[in-house]
């Protein structure tokens, strides 16, 4: 998992881990951690990009294990978003 700057966007980037895998539970696990922020985000998969606030948005990417992630972000609180959600994909989605 790395983050790094794309233009004037922190971007996080990671391979997605089995107990990540984001069907319905740890979808809105995340659109509730990051809903808060005053940052929008973004996720890719295959150059396909979905809103991180919307759980439909998510679970339209189908994100499986071994799938290679990227999280844009851009926003007031768009490094705080980025820490919040490189933690939940460290953890597994777990506590």
């Amino acid at each position: 998992m790395s983050v790094s700057n794309n233009a004037s966007f922190p971007v996080l980037t990671c391979t997605v881990r089995a107990a990540s895998t984001l069907h319905a539970r740890p979808a809105a696990r995340l659109v509730q951690a990051v809903q808060d922020f005053d940052a929008e985000l973004v996720l890719i998969r295959d150059r396909v990009r979905a809103d991180a606030k919307s759980i439909l948005d998510i679970l339209a990417l189908s994100i499986q294990e071994g799938d290679w992630l990227e999280i844009e972000a851009g926003g007031a609180d768009a490094g705080a978003a980025l820490a919040v959600l490189s933690g939940l994909f460290t953890s597994g989605f777990e506590g």
